[in-house]
């Protein structure tokens, strides 16, 4: 009995072989740091493509996480982007907080999801533009120290207002 499924993985080792032949004899003039880092964003796309199409929410949150460290460390090797130590944690900010997003837009009723998504991706950039020197450090950790009361706030309307909408019922009984 032949299994009809198509083997991604049996592709990938034979694409990954051959480039790491072709880097080994010279024939091609790359980083191993750069090849690795685009399979790993190829891997993670094709996590979250998974994800939405099996409705398998671990997998758009996941895949949407390890595609887009790949991608930062992608950019770094190309040096498209400097690699500072002191923005790695603010664009892991950013980065969960674009999975929060994407866990979303695989299910738009959890709108819930926002309250994560924007405070993530608010907290980050907000600590890049101060890296960056757009915004003074002290004035960020002093708004986040006066208005952190904001996010239980929010936490809290989350929480009312999801059990107040009303959840479909399960479908009837298939009849045969």
């Amino acid at each position: 009995m032949h299994n009809n499924k198509f083997s991604w993985f049996g592709i990938a080792l034979i694409v990954f072989g051959a480039l790491l032949l072709l880097i080994k004899t010279d024939i091609l003039d790359i980083d191993f740091s750069q090849v690795i880092w685009a399979g790993v964003m190829v891997l993670g796309l094709g996590i979250v493509v998974q994800g939405f199409s099996r409705d398998k929410r671990g997998k758009v949150f996941w895949g949407t996480v390890l595609f887009l460290y790949s991608l930062y460390f992608f950019l770094h090797e190309f040096e498209f982007i400097e690699y500072y130590h002191h923005i790695f944690l603010p664009s892991s900010l950013i980065i969960f907080g674009i999975a929060f997003f994407m866990l979303f837009i695989s299910n738009v009723r959890e709108w819930a999801l926002i309250i994560p998504s924007v405070f993530f991706i608010g907290i980050g950039g907000a600590f890049l533009l101060s890296e960056f020197g757009y915004v003074d450090c002290d004035e960020v950790w002093n708004t986040m120290w006066s208005y952190w009361p904001v996010l239980l706030i929010a936490v809290g309307l989350g929480i009312l207002i999801k059990r107040r909408t009303p959840t479909q019922p399960p479908p009837p009984p298939a009849t045969m």
